[in-house]
This record gives structure tokens, sequence and C-alpha cells, in this order.
């Protein structure tokens, strides 16, 4: 039988351990020793420890970016499920549920299933359950939720002949996170990620901006977005501020850069709707996440919004959630095929 062991990291927030048993309250010391909350979205007087621990351990040392990028990883899903005979739809929209036993979508289609499995934001999974589902209790409890940081993204294209090592580089205007994190208006702090593939050296600079600090006006859709000058110039700017922080630190790529793409949290609200936060929900020591059953008959969740946040998030989620959900025996029987 699986034993549950609860840690005092577990009940314990970032702060309160480096305050209480670290004596650590240097502010600078903190944002050094802490930077990683940069790739959670959850400010170090929330985030349990066990959580942030999860997070950080060992970034720096196997740190690699996909060749081709997310492609890489579009086609490796594509190839897999179709050795599965898994149906990918993206062209439909999933409505809620009348019931627990078929998924319909907006095209008139339906497909009937035995159990359901979401990896969205909480707020969606709420309203695509059966009604008899979203009880009060359940619906306080995701609208309890809150959302981790977003980003603006800048993509840079070295020039030939300039040197620069690989690697990820932290930039911060200021040394409270917890402010980055939850305010962003008047501090920020800018991940800078420089790769060589292909013979070329790129950079990726991603910096921590909230979907409620960018003008109204920008709220539309994808496509007009693109046609309009005042959010095209906002990106602009943003591009040059994060290009002048980059030069900061590597003087000797001044004059070498080159923008080839940019995106605002308004970018990633297009693909990770409704809230656009680069880690799902934010990890609030206490508060309980939607994480594998829920309170509708054989429907689970999982994603980064369920365990820890990012691709290897997802994927332990994933296994966690298949074992729940298949059974220990089933679960088992897997794991001795395909490791011995």
């Amino acid at each position: 039988p699986l034993e549950l062991t609860i840690s005092g990291s577990d009940i314990q927030t970032v702060e309160e351990v480096w305050r209480n048993e670290l004596n650590l309250t240097d502010p600078a010391a903190m944002t050094a020793a802490g930077s990683f909350a940069m790739c959670h979205g959850t400010p170090f007087n929330e985030a349990p420890m066990s959580f942030h621990a999860r997070v950080s351990y060992a970034l720096h040392h196997d740190l690699a970016r996909p060749h081709r990028g997310g492609d890489s990883m579009i086609d490796g899903f594509k190839r897999e499920a179709a050795k599965l005979d898994i149906e990918i739809r993206t062209s439909a929209e999933l409505l809620p549920f009348k019931d627990e036993n078929t998924a319909y979508f907006s095209d008139g289609s339906s497909v009937p299933g035995e159990q359901g499995f979401f990896t969205v934001h909480p707020s969606v999974i709420a309203s695509l359950l059966p009604e008899n589902s979203r009880t009060p209790s359940f619906l306080r409890r995701v609208r309890r939720m809150q959302e981790s940081c977003s980003f603006f993204c800048a993509y840079f294209l070295v020039d030939d002949g300039v040197e620069i090592p690989a690697g990820l580089t932290s930039y911060f205007t200021a040394n409270d996170v917890d402010s980055i994190l939850l305010d962003g208006r008047n501090s920020s702090s800018t991940g800078i990620q420089i790769s060589r593939e292909d013979g070329k050296t790129s950079i990726s600079a991603f910096r921590t901006m909230r979907l409620e600090h960018l003008p109204e006006g920008f709220r539309i859709s994808h496509r007009e977005r693109l046609k309009q000058e005042e959010y095209q110039n906002f990106k602009t700017h943003l591009c040059d501020e994060i290009q002048q922080e980059i030069t900061g630190i590597y003087p000797q790529l001044k004059d070498h850069l080159t923008v080839v793409e940019s995106g605002s949290p308004l970018t990633c609200l297009d693909y990770d709707p409704p809230t656009g936060s680069a880690y799902g929900t934010r990890s609030i020591c206490g508060q309980a996440r939607l994480f594998g059953k829920l309170p509708a008959e054989n429907f689970f969740a999982a994603g980064q919004s369920a365990l820890v946040p990012g691709v290897m998030g997802t994927c332990l989620a994933s296994f966690s959630v298949f074992r729940q959900a298949a059974g220990e025996t089933v679960w088992r029987d897997l794991i001795r095929k395909t490791l011995y």
C-alpha cells in the first residue's frame, strides 16, 4: 500500500523557511537564492518550499533547448499518437458535458468515452464539467485559485562571428521578487537564454509581465492585433528595452542583434486561455489544486496547474493521474513490461 508522507517543506512557504530556519533576511540574498521563482510564477510568501525546490532542482546543471524548439515536441506527440490510434482535434470547440460518457463538439460531432482527462486551466475544467458536478464548494475552490505571472518574449539572432557563451542569465530590476511577480509595473525580471543551433546563435528573452497591466484596447483577436499600429509600437518599444538589458550584460552584442519575433501576454492568452498565465495557477501553501479525481465520475485533472508547471510537471502529473485512473495492477504491469 502507498503511504503519504507530509514533509515540513510542504507546509511552509519559501519565505518562512528562509527567515525562520536559515535566518536569511537580506533582500538581495533572498532574490539571488530564489531567482528560480521565475520558473513557477508563485511568490516566496506563498509557494510551499517543496514546490519551489522541485522546480528549481538542477535547473542550471542540465539546461538545453530542443532542436527546432516546440515543433519537435509537437511532431513527437503526433508520431506517438498515430501509433496508438489517437485522434487530435483542433478545428472544433469542446462543449460542456451533458453526462460523463460523451463529448460533444461545436461542429455537431460527438465522441463516446469511458474516462476524461483535462490538462487545461481549472476555470475551463469547471465550465466543461456536467452541471450537476459544478457544486458551490467546487466552484468556490476554483475561484480561489490565483494566476502565476506571464511574460513578454523577444527572440533575437546574433550576427555571425560574434562569440558569446551559451547559457541562462537572469536580469532583475529590483530585489523584491514577490513584487515583480504580483505587480510588475515598476519592476521586472528578464530571463536571457543564449543557444547555439545549426551554426547560429539565438537569444530567447522573456520578461515578467501580467496580463492585467496591458492596455485594455489591446485585448482583441490575434489577427486584429497584428494590424494595430499602437500594439506593434508597444512591442517594438519593449524589444528595444530588452535589447538594452542584453547589451548591458554582454557589451560585445551591441549592434549585433536582430529581432526576429516577439510576443506579449496576449500571445499567451491566444494559446493558453482564459488567463494567459505562463505557469497556470499559483501553488499557494495550504491551498489545494485540481489534481487527479474530479467531482464528475471518471473525470481527472492533470496539466501544469495540477502538480508542477511546465512540460516536466505535466508529464509527472500525467503519470500520477494515469496510475490513479487505471489502478495499481495495470500501472505495475505496464511499468514492468516497459522497463524490464
